[in-house]
């Protein structure tokens, strides 16, 4: 489901856990984690994810998720671009396994595909919230126009 921007501060015995996309996401982690009050439980997790660039599908290569403690209920997942939408699937199934209750992925771009993907893969443990989303993918899986792969260097 899309959702609107809303950074809902933990309760006080609640930790939210800011899983940051690598490398991408590590762009969006400190305006992102300066929005929660100072006095807020927040740990951040980073993975590793890319796409195959033949398949198109993701490839997890780091996964620093420690046992996840009982008081984390919320993650929230940085991954600025969703272009076919397979990373942001596998990271929301990685915290679904994780047993976090719910995931909001935050995003500043996104295709159609790529959301629908997303919006798809747990609808009723996560949440989307997108600044554009854009019409098109090209056979490369690449968001159009000619934004390419946020991931290569």
């Amino acid at each position: 489901m899309l959702a609107d921007v809303a950074i809902e501060p933990p309760a006080p015995s609640e930790t939210v856990a800011v899983v940051v996309i690598l490398r991408s996401g590590i762009a969006m982690m400190d305006t992102f984690l300066s929005n929660f009050p100072p006095d807020a439980n927040v740990m951040v997790h980073h993975l590793g994810i890319f796409r195959d660039k033949k398949t198109l599908q993701p490839v997890e290569y780091y996964n620093e998720l420690s046992p996840r403690p009982a008081k984390v209920k919320h993650a929230y997942i940085l991954v600025p671009v969703i272009a076919t939408g397979g990373t942001a699937d596998a990271a929301i199934q990685i915290l679904k396994e994780w047993d976090v209750e719910i995931v909001t992925s935050i995003s500043v771009l996104a295709s159609r595909a790529g959301v629908g993907k997303v919006t798809s893969a747990w609808q009723e443990g996560s949440r989307l919230v997108v600044g554009a989303i854009d019409s098109d993918l090209d056979l490369q899986g690449y968001v159009q126009p000619e934004l390419g792969d946020i991931g290569d260097r």
